[in-house]
């Protein structure tokens, strides 16, 4: 598996824009395989990069499955909407609220509140909107 690491700022990055993206599902899933089908899921999403905000948010392995499990109930809709409701940009749920979702099968997040906040802020938020461009 291949593996980088580079300080940028108070974030580490486990990915590099020259990998493919098989390596980039390699690094982020840290050999958990419900992880790296998860990355695989979100790889496949058109006109955002996931597999980019996740590096950004510092999610890996057991992470990346417990948010998909434990918090967003094994839909992937949902994974989407709350890793869009954490990205710079948009910041509608602070990482460490989330963190704390993961690390606790769900509890403190009100994933339906969020989805719905994210909808309503994808009218007058540019960043948003530009997220849900198709």
């Amino acid at each position: 598996m291949l593996e980088y690491a580079r300080i940028m700022g108070d974030s580490v990055s486990h990915i590099r824009p020259d990998m493919s993206t098989t390596d980039k599902i390699l690094a982020l899933s840290a050999s958990n395989i419900g992880a790296a089908n998860v990355c695989l899921q979100l790889s496949s999403i058109p006109f955002v990069d996931f597999l980019e905000l996740l590096d950004k948010l510092d999610l890996t392995g057991d992470s990346i499955y417990m948010l998909w499990n434990d918090v967003c109930l094994r839909d992937i809709d949902t994974t989407c909407a709350l890793l869009i409701a954490c990205s710079p940009g948009v910041k509608i749920l602070a990482r460490d609220k989330l963190m704390h979702a993961i690390n606790n099968r769900g509890a403190g997040v009100d994933v339906q509140a969020v989805t719905t906040q994210l909808m309503k802020s994808a009218g007058t938020n540019k960043a948003v909107r530009a997220l849900f461009r198709q």
